[in-house]
């Protein structure tokens, strides 16, 4: 596995690649990187850096969702979540299928391997407020006020 650790406007992240695929993303830890990244890891920061500047609404690099069935439609059903827009825990429920695991949906969210790409931060609660988010809920809020 390849890893490579950048630091930008919201703070260290750190992007790993498997078999010419994005696997995971993490926030605020600085892990052993190569000295360059590779030419995946290197237009994955570039994706992120224009989404970050307000330059970029979608990413294209290729990725590898990890998890179960379950897991993998509600992932699916994140990337369908519109920039911009904000959906709930019970709407995001009711997209991927799964109407009746509300809780569940939540886990898979505080779980997504690759945020920022697959955007969990555009899940928030039904009474508004935002949640909880791997980079922090000052991460969340930044990239949601990023969107508007």
């Amino acid at each position: 596995m390849k890893t490579y650790t950048y630091a930008n406007k919201i703070g260290h992240i750190s992007i790993f690649e498997e078999d010419d695929f994005i696997v995971e993303i993490r926030f605020g830890q600085v892990y052993p990187t190569a000295e360059t990244p590779s030419p995946l890891i290197l237009q994955t920061i570039t994706q992120i850096d224009e989404y970050l500047t307000g330059k970029r609404t979608e990413f294209q690099i290729p990725y590898r969702l990890l998890g179960s069935p379950f897991e993998t439609d509600v992932l699916k059903a994140m990337l369908s979540i519109p920039y911009g827009e904000t959906i709930s825990y019970k709407e995001l429920a009711i997209k991927s299928n799964h109407e009746n695991a509300i809780r569940a949906v939540g886990s898979v969210c505080r779980k997504n391997k690759i945020p920022i790409i697959i955007p969990c931060h555009r899940v928030i609660k039904s009474d508004g407020t935002i949640g909880n988010y791997s980079g922090g809920i000052d991460t969340k809020k930044l990239l949601l006020q990023l969107e508007k």
